[in-house]
């Protein structure tokens, strides 16, 4: 890397240099701790030629007016509405989760489970047996109900 000398930073210091020399000079002392240590020593060394501001205040005042406020008019018609935040959408589901709970409990829903369940663990073999029966049976019923199919219609 290529290091700026003393003879460099003087007029960067006291702004004799273009903008554009003045920016690349700018980067280079973020990038460069050895030029930025020559710059504070520059800075040192002329820091009693550079004017002192005699009234802070004044000097606060004549910054300000020089910076020009831009005016900014605000939108009136109302954003849309923010998509829920994760924590919102997670809150949710849960109460629907609990809800959805609850009703099952009350309609009793989980308790006849349970007692297909127990029914099944005491009599494997027969609930086997008696489920394949009824879906023979319901298959027989739908063949004679439904109506035979004509082959010459289409």
């Amino acid at each position: 890397m290529k290091h700026v000398d003393a003879n460099t930073w003087y007029p960067y210091i006291q702004g004799e240099l273009d903008r554009e020399v003045m920016l690349l000079l700018e980067e280079h002392l973020y990038r460069c701790p050895d030029c930025l240590e020559t710059y504070l020593s520059c800075v040192e060394q002329l820091s009693s030629n550079l004017p002192t501001p005699v009234d802070p205040v004044t000097l606060t005042n004549s910054i300000m007016e020089q910076i020009e406020v831009p005016t900014v008019s605000l939108p009136t018609k109302q954003h849309p509405k923010k998509p829920a935040s994760d924590r919102t959408r997670m809150l949710r589901n849960y109460f629907i989760a609990a809800a959805a709970t609850i009703l099952l409990m009350f309609t009793g829903i989980f308790q006849a489970i349970f007692q297909q369940v127990d029914d099944f663990r005491h009599n494997p073999s027969n609930n086997v047996s008696r489920v394949s029966d009824q879906l023979v049976e319901q298959t027989i019923r739908f063949l004679k109900v439904a109506p035979p199919k004509d082959p010459n219609s289409n």
